[in-house]
């Protein structure tokens, strides 16, 4: 199977001068995928811009119009989210790179899956507001393509990220149409994602929050996703699967608290394909949102790369050697995600 790599030189366009969500980010992986063969062996896809029409579907007419006022003029949203005069059109740039790869995916020109190395990221991004380094909440904008132009009825969007994805809850958080499951450290930045967000109206249960105590390794999150994670997703049978692919759990990354490595990554990945080629043929796209020691962040996508080559198979590997050490740490978390979600899942 030959899986695709979204990238762009005017990603680098995004100038945010000394600040973690650098161009030296995506610059680096780029290089480690070539000086490891890798780029031989993808399908290297040129984004498009996402629309302005598209962008609507997920943000309003006043903060786009907003948004581009201060890129214009270089003013930061906030103390944390710092944009350039290039920004705006960037900003669309990452958004259509998603788009671009689901394309690539809808008509045959991968079989795979797709990771979308773009910049800025989007997660945080709500309807009427950009924070947290992201101006326009890319996954999201994804998920309205695929379900407004009829490729999906349900998608699932997996975020690993280290922080909340709270644009991505709120903008989603009364469809049944997109199931979120988040996995974050509750204790930090923006403050959102308890377990008791579960979603409204039709949307109740559809959003899954799972608080992870900082200090958790490679096999704390392989339990949550075998435990939590991926019978939530098998119930749910997505049509397509998005993963907000962030990589600031990286036991080496500056604003971490977590202590994932690139064995952990490759797991995560490999859960995930296993879930699409299961429930959707391997219609999956991986995001870059969070991820800021350069040289951590190009080996776990490379990890990533591996998964996308070997399937479920390293997820279950992983599994069996998590099974045999006790005792389990997270054990009391588990049995309060189960019994918060038995009403929804089968869990």
């Amino acid at each position: 199977m030959q899986s695709g790599l979204v990238y762009d030189k005017r990603y680098l366009d995004h100038k945010t001068g000394k600040h973690p969500e650098s161009p030296e980010r995506v610059k680096e992986v780029v290089e480690y995928l070539r000086m490891k063969g890798m780029l031989n062996l993808l399908n290297v896809i040129k984004p498009r811009a996402c629309t302005m029409e598209e962008a609507l579907r997920v943000h309003t007419e006043v903060y786009l119009q907003h948004l581009k006022i201060l890129c214009e003029t270089e003013t930061p949203l906030d103390i944390d989210t710092v944009v350039s005069k290039e920004s705006f059109d960037v900003a669309l740039l990452a958004a259509g790179g998603l788009l671009s790869a689901a394309e690539s995916i809808l008509y045959g020109e991968v079989d795979g899956g797709v990771f979308a190395l773009v910049r800025p990221p989007g997660h945080h991004a709500e309807r009427n507001k950009g924070m947290g380094f992201c101006l326009l909440n890319n996954p999201a904008i994804l998920a309205s393509f695929l379900i407004e132009e009829k490729h999906a009825n349900k998608v699932l969007i997996v975020d690993w990220d280290l922080h909340h994805g709270n644009g991505t809850q709120e903008i989603f958080y009364d469809s049944p149409n997109v199931l979120y499951i988040s996995t974050h450290d509750p204790n930090i930045y923006p403050g959102t994602g308890q377990i008791d967000e579960m979603g409204e109206g039709s949307g109740e249960g559809f959003n899954v929050n799972i608080p992870v105590p900082q200090g958790s390794d490679n096999d704390d999150y392989i339990r949550i996703f075998s435990e939590i994670v991926m019978p939530i997703a098998l119930q749910y049978h997505p049509d397509f699967v998005i993963v907000s692919a962030g990589f600031d759990i990286h036991r080496s990354d500056p604003l971490g608290t977590m202590r994932v490595t690139q064995r952990g990554f490759k797991a995560l990945a490999s859960c995930c394909v296993g879930i699409a080629s299961d429930c959707c043929s391997r219609r999956i796209v991986f995001e870059l949102e969070g991820g800021y020691n350069p040289g951590a962040l190009a080996h776990s996508v490379y990890a990533v790369f591996e998964a996308m080559d070997g399937g479920m198979a390293d997820f279950y590997e992983a599994i069996e050697e998590v099974e045999q050490k006790k005792p389990d740490p997270l054990a009391p978390l588990m049995k309060t995600l189960k019994d918060k979600l038995s009403p929804y899942w089968d869990v």
